[in-house]
């Protein structure tokens, strides 16, 4: 089907050549002015331009209709070339009256398949640009939030939509997330689940192939909770697989494309084609903040390790100076724990050394952090934490650790206690390196005096800290 937008100021269009041409299956538009025939070009359109001038047609008006044909191949037909050299200099194809039906439907679809391949062109290169902007953008970073966002951005440039979103993948639960979601009300949208199967995106994320649905409420398959969430109305969807290795990491959905034409199989190309660039980017991010996890995590209590304690010490020391507020830590030894390990086996060593990790871990804040320092030593980190406070909470946790009984099975008990040491910036230490030698020191004087204790930088034991008043 080839549309005809023709500006006809010689009256050449006869109904005679309009039957010829409807009959040779084009459709025929008649423009009074350059910008009514621009309301009716569509640029993504099977579509000529045939321009009609004849000999009185004012010079002024010439400008007009060249810059109207500089985006598209065009017909122009006038008495003499050259009478009008700004218009024949552009046109595709240049006719003189009179013509004849077969002529000009000929010259029309040898236009039309012109206009075709120049659109496909431009297409094709636009693509070819986005995608190597897309492929850099996505290399140039580990993090993951950071992907998720670049393939959002990248999506909407590629097709324009008045909804989209970022479902990704929870092996745990067998359930997709919405982790991005664009369109109105997206904060009601981020965090809610879908079961692998359950709607257009989980039979996307079960059959792993792509989809387009030009009318989601006469779909079987639509899920429409989420509609019911934001108030929105689905129309027309396109989703496909975030797909990696055959695993699926997760799905980007498309809903109503902007101009409400529906989505069509150029745009299902395209999003494919990003969704493998997205894919690869999402499972190198996430080896990347698997490997970051391993190497900051002790393999043996799963809390951080002495390289991420020192990295965070570094952060929490100039944050305190910034802010003139207090820091303190806690060195944290187990008492005998050699004992432990001789006795009853490392397996039951290992496994008490977790324990006790979660023991410390759940007795402080969030804000706090518990690191493996080595060995049977530990360390908490206390941010805006006086001294005072710290050593009260060092007693705390010492009596937690005492209490605490290790029974793998009925027949066996163990039980430890600890020492712990305290120091505090700027009460006692003005560098980090004092901050973990002073607190070393009071934890050995701890351990020297009679174990199960807690020894201060300040004195000695909890009892001789100066009290606040």
């Amino acid at each position: 089907m080839i549309t005809l937008i023709a500006i006809d100021r010689a009256a050449f269009l006869t109904p005679d050549l309009v039957t010829s041409l409807t009959a040779n299956g084009c459709i025929v538009h008649q423009a009074a002015n350059v910008d009514e025939a621009r309301r009716l070009t569509r640029p993504d359109g099977a579509e000529v331009l045939l321009i009609a001038v004849s000999r009185g047609d004012p010079p002024d008006l010439l400008p007009g209709l060249a810059e109207l044909g500089s985006d598209q191949p065009y017909i122009l037909v006038a008495p003499g070339a050259e009478e009008s050299p700004v218009l024949a200099q552009g046109a595709y194809w240049t006719l003189a009256p009179p013509v004849d039906a077969v002529t000009l439907f000929t010259v029309v679809r040898t236009t039309a398949d012109n206009s075709t391949l120049r659109r496909d062109f431009r297409r094709q290169r636009n693509t070819l640009a986005t995608f190597n902007d897309v492929g850099r953008a996505l290399t140039s970073t580990l993090k993951l939030k950071e992907v998720l966002n670049l393939i959002a951005e990248k999506t909407t440039e590629l097709v324009k939509c008045e909804a989209w979103s970022l479902l990704l993948m929870d092996p745990r639960t067998n359930e997709l997330t919405f982790e991005i979601a664009t369109g109105p009300q997206p904060e009601l949208v981020r965090g809610f689940r879908i079961k692998v199967g359950q709607g257009i995106a989980g039979w996307v994320a079960k059959e792993g192939q792509p989809i387009l649905v030009q009318d989601a409420q006469k779909d079987p398959r639509f899920y429409p909770e989420v509609d019911g969430t934001t108030g929105f109305r689905t129309r027309s969807i396109l989703c496909v697989p975030l797909m990696s290795k055959e695993k699926i990491l997760g799905v980007i959905e498309l809903i109503n494309k902007a101009d409400r034409s529906g989505f069509d199989r150029h745009d299902l190309e395209l999003v494919t084609t990003l969704a493998g660039y997205g894919a690869i980017a999402i499972e190198n991010a996430r080896l990347y903040e698997k490997a970051e996890e391993l190497a900051i995590t002790d393999d043996t209590t799963q809390i951080p390790n002495m390289r991420y304690f020192y990295h965070i010490l570094n952060r929490e020391v100039a944050r305190a100076r910034r802010r003139n507020s207090s820091l303190s830590l806690l060195f944290i030894d187990l008492d005998k724990f050699k004992l432990v390990n001789d006795t009853h086996g490392h397996l039951h060593g290992s496994r008490l050394l977790l324990e006790i990790a979660h023991v410390l871990k759940r007795s402080l804040r969030g804000v706090d952090l518990v690191a493996r320092y080595g060995g049977d030593e530990f360390v908490g980190l206390l941010p805006d934490t006086p001294h005072e406070t710290a050593f009260r909470l060092a007693e705390r946790l010492r009596s937690l650790v005492e209490a605490f009984t290790y029974r793998p099975d009925p027949s066996l008990t163990i039980k430890v206690t600890c020492s712990i040491g305290v120091a505090s910036f700027p009460d006692q230490a003005k560098t980090k390196e004092d901050l973990v030698r002073f607190a070393d020191q009071a934890m050995y004087r701890a351990k020297g005096a009679q174990r199960n204790v807690v020894y201060s930088a300040f004195q000695g034991r909890v009892d001789q800290v100066p009290q606040t008043t």
